[in-house]
């Protein structure tokens, strides 16, 4: 069986975004799906770290446009500390002429080491990037696999690959050790 991804939504519009973030995510055998739908839940959410994070760039409705925050906040308070997973940055605003590629440039410049992509919110729903299996958000989500297997350094496998995996695994183990009695460390003069 393939790895299950868990994936934190962080989204202002949670009510309305709801019903497409499940369709697209809780029949898919690849992911499990947890979200925050206002800042008061963050510390909550933050103590289980979920293998990536899905975080809406523009934060302005309800609690968090009425407390002021931002995308970035979330990632320096937040995202950043121990850069344990990965953030993928959603918007439907992408080609809006508001601030939102302004406010990614800065969260890029910033955190290019944790934020891996960028996804446009239509994807998940209107078929933007189909693929033949006629499910309109395959392209996003084998996107996140291929990143999140990047991230986590977990390259898919099969259950041979498992099972030679593993083998190869325990021989190295046993020559590094086998090697390591047979040469003394010497201090070079």
């Amino acid at each position: 069986m393939a790895r299950r991804y868990s994936l934190l939504v962080i989204d202002d519009e949670w009510r309305i975004r709801e019903g497409t973030y499940k369709a697209a995510f809780v029949n898919d055998p690849h992911f499990t799906l947890d979200w925050v739908n206002e800042p008061g839940k963050l510390d909550e959410k933050m103590k289980i770290r979920p293998d990536g994070y899905l975080l809406d760039i523009v934060l302005d409705q309800g609690t968090w446009g009425l407390e002021r925050w931002t995308a970035e906040m979330v990632i320096d308070k937040y995202l950043s500390k121990h850069r344990r997973s990965p953030v993928f940055l959603v918007s439907s605003k992408w080609a809006s002429p508001d601030s939102t590629l302004e406010a990614m440039n800065t969260i890029m410049s910033r955190h290019r080491e944790i934020v891996r992509d960028f996804f446009d919110w239509s994807w998940f729903s209107t078929g933007q990037l189909k693929d033949p299996n006629n499910d309109p958000s395959s392209a996003v989500k084998g996107k996140l696999r291929v990143e999140l297997d990047s991230w986590h350094r977990r390259p898919p496998m099969s259950p041979m690959r498992k099972s030679l995996y593993a083998s190869f695994t325990s021989q190295t183990f046993n020559l590094a050790t086998l090697s390591l009695r047979k040469k003394p460390f010497r201090a070079r003069r």
